[in-house]
């Protein structure tokens, strides 16, 4: 099974679905600079308004760590005489 999974999510404008934006330095302001929409709560309004897409990309990577888990633990087993697998 690997040891490390990671993943990234984009971030998208709720207005044009654009992933380019500016940033104040510590991001408690965003603003979209495809169609300049401002996001006053910086970077925690715009992960909470991307909830979905976020929570899309944790369960894609648990079935993913399950399927792994589940491929290593087939292969190993193969090898075993006293259990059968289907």
């Amino acid at each position: 099974m690997k040891s490390n999974y990671q993943t990234s999510v984009s971030l998208a404008c709720q207005t044009c679905g654009g992933e380019d934006f500016d940033f104040n330095d510590d991001q408690t302001y965003v603003k979209c600079n495809i169609c300049n929409r401002e996001y006053p709560g910086g970077i925690e309004e715009l992960k909470q308004l991307n909830e979905q897409r976020l929570q899309a990309a944790v369960k894609q990577l648990g079935q993913n760590m399950v399927a792994d888990a589940e491929k290593d633990l087939k292969k190993k087993l193969r090898k075993s005489k006293s259990i059968k697998l289907k």
